[in-house]
């Protein structure tokens, strides 16, 4: 019928500082629709035939009308709000990032005044890529995007060379450079250069500038090989700068340290407590180098543990520890129950294989399965935070819970359920679901 629907629901809010407010507004059939924030409408919408959920993104309007506290948000629509003419609407705000200053305010040059070395440099090659010819004649059967590609090669060799022709300490300059480019190409050319270069960047970590300091540890880590080994004092000053106040120092003394790949008992140590760190990029560098600098897989252990302990908003620590678990024997409770914890809090975006890895080894490192099987069991339920990751998980999950058989049948309640419903693009999880269920009662399919 074309008789109205409608509802409201209050909601309470401890701030109401959000950078960005939106509506999801479901109504598969047309319907107009009419939502309105502490009895002011902000959104008027008319919804087609499709399904899912319409984002509509709210004005700064919209966002002055929430208040602390008790706040009401409503609809009317002409949808008759059942079966699948199904209402619904809900509001998301994106609160603003109140993060710490990482480092004191640049109080050097602006960005437009660079050091006279950076400025000769950068003339050159605009004046080289100007004159130069392509590396290749004309042909319009040559895509446009390799004449772009050529174009910018020949250009940054250029400013390579001319990066190359400096001194040592003109270089050292370049890293206190605002731009970042500009300390990018400096720091590779040092690295260039072998021992000259390791000998700058050495000196340079002890310098007052972070950037003078995070450059330096990049040269190390970017050193050719027979510039290595470092010796006993760097290594000790690079497990000192994993603990620096800036997070880009952090990050990159934590490379360096995996870059360098000796075993040292305290970068390992230094590597642990990075491994909790509050930005997760450090977390990722120190997981990474602990595998080729701590000798003991204890330490690992307990690095892992920390890190997966620390949610994360992606895949990218996530992934760096499923790859040392991998390599690891034995069943550890405390690192079971941190492996438990990341496959219950997963991230976003790139990489949400790893939580069909992760469950792999959860399986793996405890095969009784009695903390295995409560986790699989909430992934193969789904949620938005499993339904929308690339890979699977819930099917993974259901196939994982089969091969444990009698092992896992406090999921059965979770299996059934997913037999009985009938979402049409379920289907393959149905199926795997009623597999699991004969495999756990020894019956066709049982491994």
């Amino acid at each position: 019928t074309n008789s109205a629907a409608g509802g409201q629901l209050e909601f309470a809010l401890v701030t109401t500082n959000y950078s960005a407010l939106r509506l999801q507004l479901r109504s598969p059939r047309d319907a107009l629709s009419r939502v309105f924030l502490n009895g002011t409408q902000v959104a008027e919408a008319t919804r087609g035939q499709r399904s899912g959920y319409a984002k509509i993104e709210l004005d700064a309007t919209a966002r002055r009308l929430l208040r602390p506290g008790t706040n009401v948000l409503a609809i009317t629509s002409t949808s008759t709000g059942t079966g699948n003419n199904a209402l619904d609407v809900g509001l998301e705000g994106v609160p603003v990032e109140l993060l710490p200053a990482a480092t004191p305010a640049w109080t050097g040059p602006v960005l437009t005044e660079l050091p006279a070395s950076v400025r000769v440099v950068f003339d050159r090659a605009r004046m080289t890529f100007a004159a130069t010819r392509l590396e290749f004649p004309e042909n319009p059967a040559i895509p446009e995007r390799m004449r772009v590609r050529d174009s910018a090669d020949r250009f940054k060799k250029t400013l390579e060379t001319g990066c190359d022709a400096l001194a040592e300490n003109e270089c050292m300059e370049w890293l206190r450079s605002p731009l970042s480019y500009a300390r990018f190409l400096a720091s590779r050319s040092l690295a260039r250069r072998g021992a000259a270069g390791r000998q700058a960047a050495v000196a340079g970590l002890t310098d007052s500038d972070w950037r003078v300091r995070s450059a330096s540890c990049d040269v190390l880590a970017a050193l050719p090989k027979d510039s290595l080994p470092v010796d006993d004092a760097v290594l000790s000053r690079l497990a000192e700068l994993v603990a620096d106040e800036n997070a880009w120092v952090r990050f990159r003394a934590a490379t360096a340290l995996g870059a360098v790949g000796r075993p040292d008992a305290k970068a390992a140590t230094a590597l642990v407590k990075a491994a909790q760190d509050e930005t997760q990029w450090v977390r990722i560098a120190a997981l990474g180098a602990l595998n080729q600098v701590a000798s003991e897989p204890r330490v690992i252990v307990a690095a892992l543990t920390a890190a997966l302990r620390v949610p994360s908003t992606s895949f990218g620590v996530l992934g760096r520890a499923v790859g040392l678990i991998e390599k690891l024997d034995g069943n550890d409770a405390e690192l079971v129950s941190a492996l438990a914890f990341a496959v219950e809090h997963p991230g976003e975006g790139m990489g949400a294989d790893s939580v069909n890895k992760a469950m792999e080894q959860l399986v793996r490192l405890d095969p009784d399965g009695q903390r295995a099987v409560p986790v699989l069991a909430r992934v193969a339920a789904g949620g938005d935070e499993y339904d929308r990751l690339r890979g699977n998980p819930r099917l993974r999950a259901v196939e994982m819970l089969g091969k444990l058989g009698a092992r896992a049948a406090a999921a059965k309640p979770v299996l059934e359920t997913i037999v009985g419903g009938t979402i049409e693009k379920e289907e393959p999880l149905r199926a795997a679901a009623r597999t699991a269920l004969a495999q756990m009662t020894g019956g066709a399919g049982a491994e």
